[in-house]
């Protein structure tokens, strides 16, 4: 901390008292009254913060069910093992969920697996390939997902697995889709 030069005009004489007291009790005294003096001060400004940013419970919560999801997508994931990892029970959980991330739990890994399959498609992958390392069951289960209109998906994403594809990359002729 930094003082203004009135604090520091006001304790510098106490200061000097507590430098020349020889009584240990006394000059503890001295140091406390020097201690309120400067907390009376208003003119101060804080030179440096040693406080580490703290991530809070609920955001280290969430970081490791994203930690488990993302280890994870490929197989079923249930919604009793999600709140294991998180030592929560299944209500304790979904409210959780719920209310730091405004999705169910089938939405929220419905969410995670698009994401995670756009990001794929982007990079060309094949959409068998994306569907298997995404955890989705079916080809066509994945075409019903990625189709619905859900405020889920990333901004800007495309409306089917072949727009969302580098267009110099060709659909996969294999798939077929209802």
């Amino acid at each position: 901390m930094s003082f203004g030069t009135a604090t520091i005009d006001r304790v510098q004489p106490l200061l000097r008292i507590l430098t020349m007291e020889n009584d240990g009790f006394y000059s503890v005294m001295r140091f406390f009254i020097l201690l309120h003096e400067l907390s009376k001060g208003e003119d101060y400004r804080e030179l440096s913060s040693t406080a580490t940013p703290e991530i809070n419970t609920a955001e280290k919560q969430l970081q490791q069910l994203r930690m488990h999801v993302n280890r994870y997508v490929s197989e079923d994931i249930r919604l009793d093992d999600a709140a294991a990892i998180l030592n929560m029970s299944r209500s304790t959980f979904a409210r959780f969920l719920k209310l730091h991330t405004g999705m169910n739990f089938t939405d929220y890994l419905l969410d995670v697996r698009i994401n995670m399959a756009v990001q794929e498609l982007k990079a060309g992958e094949h959409i068998p390939d994306v569907v298997a390392r995404c955890g989705f069951n079916s080809v066509s289960y994945f075409y019903r997902v990625f189709k619905k209109p859900k405020a889920l998906r990333l901004p800007n994403t495309a409306t089917t697995p072949e727009n969302t594809r580098p267009s110099s990359d060709p659909v996969d002729p294999e798939v077929q889709h209802n």
